[in-house]
């Protein structure tokens, strides 16, 4: 493909410098032709003006009847002089209407003097005359307005064809050399051009073949030069190989997440599952030597981990509800209080007791209310669980420039500030002390996060060991001023 472009390029430049030169040629050959002829032209007016009399009005000299010095050899009859002793370039002759010579100059043409003399009119014409071109000029002499005689003047136009042939002759030669070396340079300039074109060209393939190869292959990008238009090109697929690297690594990401998000679920799936089976093929085996206590005891081991599965497959739908963009509808303006006192409420009923602190009894959230209260009891489930009895957890309500705040600050455990950057990922644990036997499932904080995110709002942790845990959770305001919905 690129011989075949460099190919139509070049025809392309030699075919239109071809054209264009050749368009010079013919101009430059008819300017000078016609400005030489244009010279000629007006010398012979000038020699036909030193005639006795001008056209149209009397001249210098004496009338053609009597001598006289205005003609300048011109004003007695005579026997013509040989014509090819006799000097025809610019010089002027002088006729009766006869045709009777006033000098000694012979008639260059009978046809151009017959059409002076008998319609009055000027003549120019070209004849051969003795094998040699010549431009001949008759003009009509008038005397007080009475056609009176012919003058006739002559100009040998061989010099001048010669000119024009060598002139000719040098624009034939010139022709092909000047579209030789114009050929030659947009050869170079073509070769030039397609050089650049050629090295994205490269550039573009080997990306495209380490594409699916290596890593980091989308992270290489093409070679931009100049600030022309090929250099803006290479930037304009710069710019989308770096869209289609973050795609790509999002993509990466995503399938990485659903990968260790599938195996996550399988396994916490699988603890309930193992523990029914594990129970009921223990009863079945020894229906004869159980004791009602026991198989009480068998069906209590069930329905926990039939809770455990209930919960787990509540929150994956959750998940998968919040990854199509279907979390966050139906909002509504309600008290902040009332979601606060009705979560509580759902959180089990363990040591430490939650303080609520609300400044202004009638702050309100703007938001799904099954959706809000199912994330501050998430919230509140977790400080509780991590705090002990001699412990606190304070929740405090309040509006703060753009948002609405609810802050939870507990005095628990803390988590390591390594731990931090990966809460909200699902299925992830900070250590063996926040376990699956304590209630969690590593999927609690990545539904809050979903939540406060569908709503946009921004959910903030920040911990310490040994120092305790807050949570701060912005959430926009109503967008419609109006009454509170009381729960």
């Amino acid at each position: 493909m690129r011989g075949s472009l460099r190919t139509q390029l070049t025809l392309w430049n030699s075919v239109s410098l071809a054209l264009l030169l050749t368009g010079v040629g013919v101009l430059v050959r008819y300017t000078v032709r016609s400005a030489l002829m244009t010279s000629v032209s007006r010398a012979m007016e000038r020699q036909v003006g030193k005639l006795p009399f001008g056209e149209g009005e009397q001249g210098p000299g004496a009338p053609p009847e009597g001598p006289g010095d205005g003609g300048g050899g011109f004003g007695m009859q005579g026997k013509p002089a040989p014509r090819g002793e006799e000097d025809i370039t610019l010089t002027p002759r002088h006729f009766d209407l006869q045709g009777n010579a006033l000098g000694f100059r012979s008639m260059l043409s009978q046809e151009s003097f017959a059409v002076a003399a008998h319609e009055g009119r000027r003549d120019t014409r070209r004849i051969v005359l003795q094998g040699e071109p010549i431009q001949i000029l008759s003009v009509p002499m008038l005397h007080a307005g009475r056609l009176t005689g012919v003058g006739q003047v002559g100009y040998r136009l061989t010099e001048l064809e010669e000119a024009i042939a060598t002139l000719d002759r040098t624009l034939l030669l010139l022709l092909p050399v000047g579209l030789l070396c114009a050929s030659l340079g947009g050869i170079l300039l073509t070769q030039r051009v397609l050089r650049r074109i050629h090295a994205v060209s490269v550039a573009a393939q080997e990306i495209t073949a380490q594409v699916g190869v290596e890593d980091q292959a989308l992270v290489r990008r093409l070679p931009v030069q100049g600030s022309d238009e090929f250099s803006e090109l290479a930037s304009v697929l710069n710019t989308l190989l770096g869209r289609q690297e973050e795609a790509w690594v999002q993509q990466y990401r995503a399938l990485e997440q659903q990968r260790r998000f599938t195996g996550d679920a399988s396994h916490e799936l699988k603890s309930p599952l193992t523990v029914i089976k594990g129970t009921t093929s223990r009863a079945l085996e020894r229906t004869d030597v159980f004791t009602p206590e026991q198989y009480q005891h068998c069906l209590r081991e069930i329905d926990q981990a039939a809770d455990a599965m209930d919960r787990l497959v509540s929150d994956l739908l959750l998940l998968a509800r919040s990854d199509s963009q279907q979390l966050g509808q139906q909002r509504i303006e309600v008290l902040a209080s009332e979601i606060l006192e009705r979560a509580l409420r759902l959180t089990p009923e363990t040591a430490p007791p939650v303080t609520l602190q609300l400044p202004d009894p009638l702050v309100t959230l703007w938001g799904n209310e099954w959706e809000l209260t199912r994330l501050f009891t998430n919230l509140l489930s977790n400080a509780r669980r991590y705090t002990s009895p001699e412990g606190s957890v304070v929740v405090t309500v309040s509006a703060e420039e753009a948002w609405q705040v609810v802050r939870i600050a507990d005095t628990g455990v803390g988590i390591a500030p390594e731990h931090l950057p990966h809460l909200g990922e699902r299925f992830y644990r900070v250590d063996s002390s926040r376990n699956r036997g304590r209630g969690g499932t590593g999927l609690g904080l990545s539904i809050c996060r979903s939540i406060v995110e569908a709503h946009g709002g921004q959910l903030v942790l920040t911990s310490a060991l040994g120092e305790g845990t807050v949570v701060t959770v912005l959430l926009p305001p109503a967008r419609e001023a109006g009454p509170p919905l009381a729960l």
